[in-house]
């Protein structure tokens, strides 16, 4: 699954669309939760009153990567992680792992044999934290006081990957949430299930084209949830603040995909590989693997361009990674073990294997004969569609370089055949927000694969869309 934006000119960037993850509530007889939504609709993007309680969840047998948006504290101050991590429910059982990144430097605050250990004393709530559990089923951590205000400057230091914590209740893009001053000085920024990365496409000596390349292992894209987590890398050499920002538009749910075939164990933090799959479309997962571990693997679905493998490199490793692709068949996996790959400050693909010990935080791997250009992000004229797989209704996120006059939508069955055809409207510069039906003559359009073709005065735009 992947999603494209791109705007043209001197050392600067564009903009895409995507997903994130849902808060549950737990009712317990001893503790009086509050229903998350009522909070929502009393308390819409305004630092919220004092509430009994509200819970960040922590799935069991993964790393969460989660905020706490409600603290008893004053502003942005800090908070006693002890304090509240004490407060998990259920207890904190045998161990307990929280981890931020201070500095670049990784502090954490562990919990074993019954006492507390480690540097991370304070938490606040414009930051990220990674946090594991030996939980076997769901735990809650009760988050009190009040919501931080959403126009509160949040910080982005210097080299290294800054840990931020998003909490505005509106569900959004990141690409929307983070001001386009503040994509400008990114170079790459990354959620617990997707990835993107700020690539110079066709630089040429008098102009460089910079756009973001995406992906992830959600069905619907990628979003920003009230208490996520998200790491930002900066290009700046100097400190600098935002405020997140709230743009209108309708939330797409997504749902983590795990592969079914190949099986891993997490880390705290992942390589992020773009894998480009070859062109016999029958590729169902990708594997990679480090020596004879597993390190990471993804689905891939139809029409799929670009799939993000998270690979979580074991310390020490100086393995060259294998991919395996497995088609459904027991005949055996198909081991690749050199392919095209292009990493951070290199420009051309290079036929070759990666090795473990490069240490590269991604990589943009082509697994075709000869490296698709396709990958590039389109220029001009673009658009993103939610959700993907789709029901019977879309919408479009146009990105315009400029005004134009209105023009046709036209969905096509994988035949070329022209399915249905819809107006437009006129375009203003930069985004534009619409939806349509997908339905033909009052009925649901069949499952299948579908192509989306943007015309209008300013060029032609398509992309891949998945009916269910």
């Amino acid at each position: 699954m992947e999603e494209f934006r791109v705007k043209q000119h001197s050392k600067s960037v564009m903009k895409p669309t995507m997903t994130g993850l849902i808060l549950v509530m737990v009712l317990l007889s001893v503790v009086p939760l509050f229903a998350q939504q009522a909070v929502k609709d009393e308390y819409p993007l305004q630092p919220a009153k004092e509430q009994p309680l509200e819970t960040i969840t922590l799935q069991p047998g993964t790393i969460n990567w989660v905020s706490f948006p409600r603290l008893d504290r004053q502003g942005d101050g800090t908070f006693s992680s002890e304090t509240l991590f004490n407060a998990t429910i259920p207890d904190r059982s045998d161990l307990f792992v929280a981890r931020h990144n201070e500095g670049g430097v990784i502090i954490d605050k562990t919990y074993s044999a019954g006492d507390w250990s480690g540097d991370l004393d304070l938490v606040r709530s414009s930051l990220g934290y990674k946090i594991s559990t030996k939980h076997l089923s769901q735990a809650y951590i009760p988050m009190t006081g009040t919501v931080l205000a959403s126009n509160t400057n949040v910080s982005i230091k210097p080299f290294y990957e800054n840990w931020l914590g998003y909490f505005l209740y509106k569900s959004q893009s990141p690409f929307d949430a983070f001001p386009d001053e503040v994509q400008s000085k990114l170079q790459s920024m990354k959620g617990k299930y997707w990835s993107c990365i700020k690539k110079n496409m066709s630089p040429t000596k008098s102009n460089i084209v910079q756009g973001w390349l995406c992906a992830c292992n959600q069905i619907g894209g990628i979003w920003l949830n009230y208490g996520d987590m998200v790491a930002v890398y900066p290009e700046e050499r100097e400190e600098f603040s935002f405020q997140w920002q709230q743009v209108p538009g309708q939330k797409t749910e997504s749902t983590y995909q795990p592969p079914e075939y190949f099986s891993f164990t997490e880390g705290y933090d992942y390589t992020s590989l773009f894998i480009e799959p070859d062109s016999s479309g029958t590729i169902q997962e990708i594997g990679a693997f480090a020596g004879d571990s597993c390190i990471g693997a993804a689905v891939v679905n139809p029409g799929d361009s670009l799939v993000l493998v998270r690979a979580f490199v074991p310390p020490g490793s100086q393995d060259s990674i294998t991919l395996q692709l497995y088609d459904g068949m027991k005949s055996g996996n198909r081991v690749v073990r050199q392919y095209y790959v292009t990493a951070p400050g290199q420009e051309e693909p290079r036929y070759r294997s990666i090795n473990t010990r490069e240490r590269k935080p991604w990589y943009l791997i082509s697994l075709k004969d000869k490296p698709d250009e396709s990958i590039e992000v389109p220029i001009g004229l673009s658009f993103i569609t939610y959700p993907n797989p789709a029901g019977d209704q879309i919408s479009l996120r146009v990105t315009a370089p400029e005004a134009s006059a209105p023009g046709s939508l036209l969905l096509l069955d994988m035949q070329g055949r022209i399915v249905a055809i819809h107006a437009t409207g006129p375009l203003s510069k930069g985004n534009n927000l619409m939806s349509f039906s997908l339905k033909t003559s009052g009925a649901p359009l069949p499952s299948g694969l579908y192509q989306l073709v943007l015309r209008s005065a300013l060029g032609t735009a398509t992309q891949k869309l998945i009916v269910q």
